[in-house]
C-alpha cells in the first residue's frame, strides 16, 4: 500500500529530524527496554557504517517477487498455496499443473489435507487435527447429519473418522 509506505516514511523521516536514528546509542537504550523494540531497530541497515532505511519503506519485503506459475507434483502445489495465500487453495494448485484434474489432486493429498465441511474448504493435516479433536468430531458429525446433501459428503466423512482416529482414548 503506498500510501501506508508513504506515511511510514514521514513518520520515520520525522522521528530521525527530531531524535537520530533508531540504532543510535541513545536511542537503543530506550527501544530495548520495550519487548518487541528489537523489532524496531530492523528498520535500519548499516551498509559502510552509515545508517540507512531498509527495504521496506521502498518495497513490499514479505512477498516473493518470483510467482511460482507451474508445479511438478501436488505437494510443490500444496506448498505454493501455503506460501501464497497460509491456507489450501484447491482452485490455485490446480492452476498450477496443467494435467491434475481435482480428483487426482486430492488423491495424491490424501493424508496431507482433509475437508473441513464447518468451513467448506480444506485443511492441512497439522491445522485440522489439532486443537480438540473430540469437540469437532461431534461439531461435524452433526453437521453432516444436518446436511445429509453437502456436496462433498464422502471427503467430509473421511475427515470425521480421521478426527476419530485421532481422539485420545478414555481412560478406563
Amino acid at each position: 500500500n503506498k500510501e501506508l509506505r508513504q506515511s511510514m516514511n514521514e513518520w520515520y523521516d520525522s522521528f530521525v529530524k527530531r531524535f537520530g536514528f533508531l540504532n543510535d546509542k541513545k536511542n537503543l537504550e530506550l527501544i530495548k527496554m520495550d519487548a518487541s523494540g528489537r523489532e524496531m531497530l530492523s528498520l535500519e541497515r548499516s551498509i559502510e557504517g552509515k545508517l540507512i532505511k531498509a527495504d521496506i519503506f521502498s518495497q513490499p519485503v514479505a512477498f516473493n517477487p518470483n510467482e511460482i506459475t507451474q508445479a511438478d507434483t501436488s505437494i510443490e502445489a500444496l506448498s505454493a498455496s501455503l506460501n501464497k495465500f497460509g491456507e489450501v487453495n484447491t482452485e490455485y494448485m490446480l492452476s498450477l499443473m496443467d494435467d491434475k484434474s481435482r480428483e487426482e489432486l486430492l488423491s495424491d493429498l490424501h493424508g496431507r489435507i482433509y475437508y473441513n465441511p464447518l468451513i467448506h474448504a480444506y485443511e492441512t493435516a497439522d491445522r485440522f487435527i489439532a486443537g480438540n479433536v473430540i469437540e469437532k468430531a461431534e461439531k461435524i458429525g452433526k453437521y453432516l447429519e444436518s446436511h445429509p446433501q453437502e456436496e462433498n459428503s464422502f471427503a467430509a466423512s473421511q475427515s470425521l473418522n480421521m478426527l476419530r482416529e485421532a481422539a485420545p482414548r478414555p481412560i478406563p
